[in-house]
C-alpha cells in the first residue's frame, strides 16, 4: 500500500510541471493538424481525407497545476551545486510556501485517439469520426493543509482549517465522436460533434464540509461531511466499527470486458465556429466537452458524515532523516483507516465532463 502511495506521489510532483505541454492547442491550430477538431469542431483539415490509428496519432499528454514549476520542485544547491528537492534541510521551506495558492490544482489528462476518420462530403460539408480513450485527473488541495504538512503544526495551534476547497476526481472512459462542419457562407464556417461516453472506470469526492482544527496536544480533529463514490473494480473492507481495514484494487477476471465496459453510459456535445475577418485574419471560438456520465457497475459510496479525531502528520521527520517517506506515510495511513468511520453504499452517481471554452 505504501509503495503505491509513494509511486503515486511521485506522478503528482512530475504533474506540478505547468504547460510543459502546454502548447498542444496551439499546435494544433498553427500547425493545421486534423485533430484540430478535437478543440474546435469547426475547424477543417486541408486534406479531403485523413485517417487516424491506434498509438500512431493524435497521443496527447497535459501536466497542468496553477500554482508552482519544475523549477520549484527540483533547484540547484548553491554551496555544494547539486540538485535538491524543496524537501532538502538545506532548502528554505518558506520559498516554497510563498507559492502557494487558496486551493491548488494539479489536474493530469491523457487522450488517447483509438480511431480517427475524416472526410469532405461535398464542398462545405467536412464529416468526422473519432474514438478517443480519456484519463482525466482533477487534484485540488488546500493551500493550509499543505502548510500544515511542509510547515508544521505551531502556526495552526488551537486554529480550525478549511478545507471544503479538496478535490479529488480520476475517470478512464471512451468517446465516439460524430462531428461535422459547414460553411455557412464564404467567411462564418460553423461546426458540432455528438459524443457517445462509456464509462470504463471512476473515483470522485463530494465534498459538502471538511474542516481541520489543531488541538493542543497537536492531534487533529475532522468534521466531515463527505462522500468517495467509486466505480471499477475497488473493494474498500470496513471494520465492524466502520473504520477502514484494508482497500483491494482487483484485478478483472475478464479485461476485455472490463474495458468495454457499456453499464456507465453518458452523453456529450462539443460546438463551435470559425469566422474569416480577413484573408490573414479569422477568429474561433468553441464549447467543448459538455456532458456527464452515469456510474453504474461496480459501485461503491464511501460516505463520511460525522468527527474524529487522528494524530498529526508532518514531513519535517523526512527532511531531518529522522523517518523515511514510507515511515511517515505509513503512520499517516494507518491514523487515518482508523479514525475515519464509514458507511457504504451502492447507489448510481453521475460525473461531468470538464467544459472548456
Amino acid at each position: 500500500m505504501i509503495r503505491k502511495i509513494k509511486y503515486i506521489l511521485t506522478g503528482l510532483f512530475l504533474a506540478l510541471v505547468p504547460g510543459l505541454f502546454a502548447q498542444n492547442s496551439n499546435i494544433m491550430y498553427y500547425m493545421n493538424l486534423p485533430q484540430a477538431h478535437l478543440l474546435n469542431p469547426a475547424l477543417r483539415p486541408k486534406s479531403s481525407v485523413y485517417v487516424g490509428l491506434p498509438a500512431l496519432t493524435g497521443i496527447n499528454l497535459n501536466l497542468n497545476n496553477n500554482f508552482i514549476g519544475f523549477s520549484d520542485i527540483f533547484m540547484k544547491d548553491a554551496l555544494s551545486g547539486s540538485v535538491i528537492t524543496f524537501l532538502h534541510p538545506d532548502y528554505n521551506i518558506d520559498d516554497f510556501i510563498k507559492k502557494l495558492k487558496h486551493v491548488n490544482y494539479f489536474e493530469p489528462e491523457v487522450n488517447i485517439q483509438v480511431f480517427g476518420l475524416g472526410f469532405a462530403a461535398g464542398k462545405d460539408l467536412y464529416v468526422s469520426l473519432d474514438v478517443i480513450d480519456r484519463v482525466e485527473t482533477t487534484i485540488g488541495i488546500p493551500g493550509d493543509l499543505l502548510k500544515l504538512g511542509l510547515a508544521g503544526n505551531e502556526q495552526f495551534l488551537g486554529k480550525t482549517i478549511d478545507l471544503s476547497g479538496l478535490k479529488v476526481g480520476a475517470k478512464y472512459f471512451r468517446e465516439y465522436g460524430l462531428g461535422f462542419s459547414k460553411a455557412v457562407n464564404s467567411r462564418l464556417r460553423i461546426g458540432a460533434k455528438a459524443k457517445l461516453l462509456t464509462g470504463i472506470a471512476s473515483v470522485t469526492m463530494d465534498n459538502k464540509n471538511l474542516s481541520l482544527t489543531v488541538n493542543d496536544d497537536y492531534s487533529h480533529t475532522i468534521n466531515a461531511d463527505m462522500a468517495i463514490n467509486i466505480s471499477g473494480p475497488v473493494d474498500v473492507i470496513l471494520n465492524p466499527d466502520k473504520s477502514i481495514k484494508d482497500i483491494k484494487i482487483n484485478e478483472p477476471e475478464d479485461i476485455p470486458a472490463f474495458l468495454l465496459n457499456t453499464s456507465n453510459m453518458g452523453l456529450g456535445i462539443d460546438l463551435g465556429a470559425v469566422f474569416d475577418v480577413s484573408s490573414r485574419l479569422s477568429v474561433s471560438a468553441s464549447l467543448i466537452d459538455l456532458g456527464y456520465i452515469k456510474w453504474k457497475s461496480d459501485v461503491e459510496n464511501l460516505k463520511a458524515k460525522n468527527q474524529f479525531v487522528f494524530a498529526g502528520f508532518t514531513i519535517d521527520d523526512i527532511a531531518d532523516g529522522t523517518k523515511t517517506f514510507d515511515e511517515v506515510a505509513q503512520e499517516m495511513v494507518d491514523s487515518l483507516k482508523n479514525s475515519f468511520k464509514i458507511n457504504k453504499e451502492y447507489t448510481a452517481f453521475t460525473t461531468y465532463l470538464p467544459a472548456g471554452v
